[in-house]
């Protein structure tokens, strides 16, 4: 049977929101025929399995997910935001899934975090997403109970930037929240959401980079980069 994640490493659900970057690479605009992806309209994700190998790993952490498909370990997704945009599978995993890992790297380029999810850029204290520059970076497109980038996949090659505008007022901010929960949030005049395989962002003094509970950054300067089928999990 599966090893549970707390067997190897410590780990915990996401519970983030964010702040605002800069593209340095593809953005909304890039065709997506200049990439190697795997998921295409169309085509079946992943594929039947009959039961997963004995080694492999339970993890209810997108942190310890990613942790595991770097390492080249087999894992059992059974928690975090990934976990929700496959619609939150139990039982026996009878699916194997390729997924696109996201790496967050420092000024040196240094690895900060890797993560198959969903982070944010925000102000430090606990309702930091509700009021300055919110920037949320997914590549499942969940946070919590939230949807923040609706057409995010785990497995296209790229993934999703919000920007919510430093002008966006509380009450806009909570209206967009609540629909965030359908995803029904966009489009909206004061939300920005592009595309990318690279992005260069800043955490300024006062701002944190959150990934999940227990993992905080900043200040400093950050990029986060795609890499295109990284691994595999069982769902």
């Amino acid at each position: 049977a599966p090893r549970n994640q707390s067997d190897c490493h410590a780990g915990g659900r996401s519970n983030v929101a964010g702040s605002c970057g800069r593209c340095v690479g593809a953005s909304e605009h890039l065709r997506r025929d200049w990439l190697t992806v795997t998921i295409r309209s169309g085509e079946d994700w992943g594929s039947d399995v009959e039961g997963v190998p004995p080694d492999a790993v339970i993890s209810t952490s997108d942190v310890f997910t990613a942790q595991c498909v770097a390492r080249g370990l087999q894992v059992v997704v059974r928690g975090g935001s990934l976990h929700d945009a496959l619609g939150g599978p139990s039982g026996t995993p009878s699916r194997v899934l390729p997924v696109d890992l996201v790496t967050i790297e420092d000024a040196s380029g240094a690895t900060v975090v890797q993560t198959i999810g969903t982070l944010t850029v925000r102000r430090s204290y606990s309702l930091g997403g509700l009021w300055g520059r919110v920037v949320i970076v997914s590549n499942t497109g969940h946070l919590d109970r939230y949807t923040p980038c609706p057409a995010a996949h785990p497995n296209d090659g790229m993934f999703d930037v919000l920007e919510a505008d430093a002008s966006m007022s509380l009450r806009q901010r909570l209206v967009a929240r609540r629909r965030a929960q359908a995803g029904a949030h966009l489009p909206h005049p004061l939300l920005r959401v592009t595309r990318h395989t690279e992005y260069a962002f800043e955490v300024h003094a006062g701002e944190r980079l959150v990934c999940e509970r227990g993992v905080v950054v900043g200040p400093g300067r950050f990029r986060a980069v795609i890499e295109i089928d990284a691994g595999n999990v069982f769902v």
